[in-house]
């Protein structure tokens, strides 16, 4: 049942409904300057949940209202800090308050969690998206409207650079927040300018805010983390060129980290081991570069599989067979010409042998899969 979506195309731009939320993007990547606004509901299913008597049946207090309040009143003094650094530290004490305000959401669908409730859950999901749909309709009113993306809790879109299409936006959003507000909590929207963006889909995409602030979303463009730091050399090198135009070759080329170009593969439970360069490794976790010595080969990971089946080369017929082969399958994303190393790098000089080239090369195909074509 909640696999199921409805597919519509909305101004111009196919979309998917769903219980997942609202999707809908172009289907081509895209790259525009000029008047462009994120237009985007604050604490969007918190607010729905409170304005429309929505949250779990089973709570017996209001903790969640407070907790709520508590939340738009750090929100409020980020939004009034006079300095980056400031603004920065009320974000962060706000994260423990929107975890748990998200946190119901999900909490509602669970069916051992105290507060499931999957009928408020999905009055919450459906109308939201309804909601936005509303949004869209009122705003395809102006002349020059371009919707460039929706998402479940908001919209990117490209109106004329003009004063008169601006108040238009801006009336169309208040009187939405007026239909979709009640007295018990106000469902509100924020409206951004970017200056620039680049997006490969509803998922993938980079904004330059006017005063030089990026955002970006999706593995080719994230701000990786310890935990998660796989071929940070790619990010930085689609980001330096999307935000400041700045050649993939020279922020590969300048770098000295070693680690910005690890590759990091992890042997999965279905597999029983690793082979590179004809020797058997048995680690769970490799660290992987690309190397330029062609005695290098590929990184494999190995198991012992059933053939069920052969073909007779003379007769051409099929027969079932219980016959054990090894199967040697390449770690996805990983270069043809490759060496390991597993030991601290974060120290560790650049060894003549890295291949910056494949490197390069990865990041102008996925500038590519931007629409944006770079020689």
């Amino acid at each position: 049942y909640y696999k199921q979506s409805f597919n519509l195309e909305v101004a111009g731009v196919p979309h998917i409904f769903g219980f997942g939320g609202l999707h809908g993007a172009p289907d081509k990547p895209i790259h525009r300057k000029g008047a462009i606004y994120h237009v985007d509901v604050n604490n969007y299913y918190p607010s729905m949940l409170i304005a429309w008597d929505l949250v779990a049946r089973s709570a017996t207090n209001d903790n969640y209202a407070k907790v709520y309040k508590i939340r738009k009143a750090l929100k409020m003094k980020q939004l009034a800090a006079k300095t980056r650094e400031e603004a920065k530290m009320y974000k962060r004490m706000q994260d423990p308050y929107k975890l748990m305000l998200n946190g119901l959401s999900g909490a509602m669908k669970d069916k051992h969690n105290p507060a499931y409730d999957p009928r408020n859950n999905n009055i919450m999901c459906i109308n939201g998206q309804l909601m936005l749909l509303d949004l869209i309709e009122h705003l395809e009113a102006i002349d020059g409207f371009e919707l460039l993306q929706s998402n479940t809790d908001g919209l990117i879109v490209q109106i004329p650079d003009t004063d008169e299409a601006f108040q238009q936006l801006d009336d169309i959003c208040y009187e939405w927040e007026s239909r979709c507000s009640t007295e018990k909590c106000e469902i509100g929207l924020a409206t951004d300018q970017i200056a620039e963006i680049y997006q490969k889909d509803v998922n993938n995409y980079l904004w330059i805010d006017l005063d030089g602030g990026i955002e970006r979303k999706g593995s080719y463009v994230k701000e990786q983390s310890p935990l998660d730091y796989d071929l940070p050399i790619v990010n930085e090198a689609i980001t330096e060129y999307m935000a400041h135009k700045i050649p993939v070759e020279k922020t590969i080329n300048n770098c000295n980290e070693l680690i910005k170009f690890q590759k990091v593969v992890k042997l999965s439970a279905k597999y029983e081991y690793v082979e590179h360069n004809g020797e058997r490794l048995t680690y769970k976790c490799y660290r992987v570069f690309a190397s330029k010595n062609p005695n290098d080969g590929q990184i494999l990971k190995c198991k012992h599989a059933k053939r069920r089946y052969r073909i007779d080369p003379d007769t051409g017929f099929c027969y079932d067979t219980d016959e054990t082969y090894l199967k040697k399958d390449k770690f996805g994303l990983t270069p043809d010409h490759c060496f390991i190393e597993n030991s601290d790098v974060r120290e560790m000089p650049i060894p003549e042998v890295l291949d910056r080239r494949w490197y390069i090369d990865l990041a102008k195909k996925r500038l590519g899969d931007y629409g944006i074509c770079v020689k």
